[in-house]
């Protein structure tokens, strides 16, 4: 698969490996942090605050962990 974001490829990768939570250089990438949430809801809590109001980022946090939703933009 290619990405836009030629970081993408390493923070999936560093993701996977377990480090927490995501990285600072790809919290705005939607695929990142939506492969983050998947594997940790609460990470939501570091994405880009454009990324909390994205109902597709904030349902694959809910999904992982209802708790994530107070992470969520209000406007949700």
């Amino acid at each position: 698969m290619q990405y836009k974001n030629p970081m993408t490829e390493w923070a999936l990768a560093y993701l996977k490996a377990g480090f927490p939570p995501i990285p600072a250089e790809v919290k705005d990438d939607k695929d990142v942090v939506v492969a983050a949430v998947k594997k940790k809801g609460m990470w939501l809590e570091y994405a880009n605050p454009i990324l909390k109001k994205d109902k597709d980022v904030v349902l694959a946090a809910v999904k992982q962990e209802g708790m994530a939703l107070q992470f969520a933009d209000n406007s949700l």
